[in-house]
């Protein structure tokens, strides 16, 4: 692989462990690999340095420079981390800036919100996208590429990518797919109707939910508008926009992540973990 020598390390501010580890990586770099320049700008890697979640906000704070993203996982399984034990830290940098490691490329989905047949929003998810109301229950119809294969009585939808089959989809039970099979994965979140299985979803096709009817509360608040909400769009646990009747959420193919892989396997062991079997 080719090496690089600037280099973002990235984590959350309250993150006491990701803080140390920030100043260990940096006093290394400079006696291991003085060569190496810390750009926070405009890197072509990312360290970052916590679990899943983290490593979701990078991969969307991070998206227009497309770097390599690096993970040292101080959360628990790690499924998107690089390395997983703290112990083997300095040891993966070491391999990842001497080239010696895999590079993965993540799908992405993109979401689109039309309202009245404007596009409102766009928005790409690593893990998924989710359509849920947070109070009550609302109807929901999924169209794949113009035909319509569920109707949904209940909490919401979810859409998820082979990254994120094992984030809020595996909660809901849905199938676990390997991180490079490229394709979409649609689930619902408790419905009323008789349980349907999720669907796997062929990566060129489009998924459209339609938001056919709800009954209008109004008891929440949006915290960044103080408007009244009953139903949202959640991107990979972000809350991004409320949702009205008649709204659709086109979901398409974005763009690609790259994550680098030190461990062979990684992913069967992350599931080995998960699950706790020998």
């Amino acid at each position: 692989m080719k090496k690089t020598n600037k280099i973002a390390i990235y984590h959350r501010g309250d993150n006491k462990k990701a803080i140390l580890w920030d100043k260990k990586i940096r006093k290394w770099l400079k006696i291991k690999h003085p060569e190496i320049q810390i750009d926070q700008e405009n890197p072509s890697i990312v360290i970052v340095l916590g679990g899943d979640g983290t490593i979701l906000d990078a991969t969307h704070i991070y998206k227009k420079e497309n770097p390599i993203f690096f993970g040292l996982n101080l959360g628990h399984v790690g499924f998107l981390a690089s390395v997983r034990l703290s112990k083997d830290f300095l040891t993966g940098i070491d391999q990842l800036l001497s080239g010696n490691y895999n590079l993965t490329n993540r799908m992405m989905l993109k979401a689109s919100v039309f309202r009245d047949g404007k596009k409102i929003i766009e928005k790409n998810a690593l893990n998924e996208v989710v359509a849920q109301n947070v109070l009550s229950v609302s109807k929901i119809e999924i169209w794949v590429d113009g035909h319509l294969v569920q109707e949904v009585r209940g909490g919401g939808i979810l859409v998820a990518t082979g990254t994120g089959s094992t984030a809020f989809n595996l909660s809901l039970h849905g199938p676990i797919i390997m991180p490079d099979v490229h394709c979409f994965v649609v689930t619902e979140i408790l419905d009323h109707n008789t349980p349907t299985p999720s669907m796997v979803v062929n990566r060129k096709k489009n998924v459209r939910i339609v938001i056919k009817n709800f009954r209008k509360r109004g008891e929440l608040l949006m915290a960044n508008t103080k408007e009244p909400v009953d139903m949202v769009m959640n991107i990979d646990g972000n809350l991004i926009c409320s949702l009205d009747i008649k709204d659709e959420i086109i979901i398409s193919e974005g763009r690609t992540v790259n994550i680098a892989e030190i461990d062979k396997d990684y992913f069967f062991k992350s599931v080995k973990s998960k699950f706790s079997f020998h």
